[in-house]
Parts: structure tokens; C-alpha cells; sequence
């Protein structure tokens, strides 16, 4: 059976001391904060974009609404036995 294992190697100097990783030079550190921020910073004005636009829209849906149950009051009216002799908004 095939194992698949990470080989593990230890490199010792000649006094016998583990060699440390090397850190990423400082500019490369920078750049990548760099690039966080920025991801983060177009989130969030995206985010807001998108908020606006809906904030934008809500009174249009509240008057689309309101046309929407007038003429469904009035199809009601209109259906009804007699012509509708009751208020056109009451049921």
C-alpha cells in the first residue's frame, strides 16, 4: 500500500544547531498588508455600494406596492355581484 507522507528533513548546522526558516523580506511582508488592505477596503465599499442602491430602491417598491393593491382593490370591485355597491376599500 502507498503511503503518502510529507517527508520531514532536519537540517542541523556543523555545531549542531536546527537551521531556523528564513522570514520573508520586509518588503514582501509590506506588500502583502498591503494587498490585505486593499481587499478589505473593496469589500466594504463594495458592500456599501450595494447597501446604497438598495436604500435607493426601497421607495420604489413602497410605490410599486401601493399601485399594485389599488388595482387589485379595484379588480375586486369590479368583479363583485351588483357592480360594487359597497366603499371600493372595504371589504
Amino acid at each position: 500500500m502507498v503511503e503518502y507522507r510529507r517527508q520531514v528533513t532536519l537540517d542541523l548546522t556543523p555545531d549542531g544547531q536546527f537551521v531556523r526558516r528564513t522570514r520573508l523580506p520586509i518588503v514582501t511582508r509590506i506588500a502583502i498588508a498591503a494587498v490585505l488592505v486593499a481587499m478589505i477596503a473593496g469589500g466594504l465599499a463594495f458592500g456599501a455600494l450595494v447597501i446604497g442602491v438598495a436604500i435607493t430602491l426601497l421607495p420604489i417598491a413602497a410605490i410599486a406596492l401601493v399601485v399594485a393593491y389599488v388595482a387589485f382593490r379595484i379588480e375586486v370591485w369590479r368583479r363583485r355581484p351588483g357592480g360594487g355597491q359597497r366603499g371600493l376599500f372595504r371589504p
